[in-house]
């Protein structure tokens, strides 16, 4: 969790679904490589992101600072994180 790698979604899917399911109880409905991938069915994708809203978090779970999403690229805003 400490730096994840824009070029590796897989990976960072893979880490943040752990970390959902883990500590927010959020069952793996899909896996990494359906998550990132551009073609995935978005039903499927609208099932698995539904639960987050109701999610309560365990105590002791490692949370961070809250950080803002949005970055500049040669001097352009981009708004979102690349999974």
């Amino acid at each position: 969790m400490e730096d994840w790698d824009p070029k590796d979604g897989v990976q960072n899917a893979s880490e943040a679904m752990g970390l959902a399911d883990d500590w927010l109880n959020i069952p793996q409905l899909i896996k990494p490589e359906e998550i990132v991938n551009p073609n995935i069915d978005e039903q499927s994708m609208m099932t698995y992101l539904s639960q987050y809203p109701n999610a309560k978090i365990k105590p002791g779970a490692p949370l961070r600072p809250r950080t803002s999403p949005n970055k500049y690229v040669n001097n352009k805003k981009l708004i979102g994180i690349k999974v």
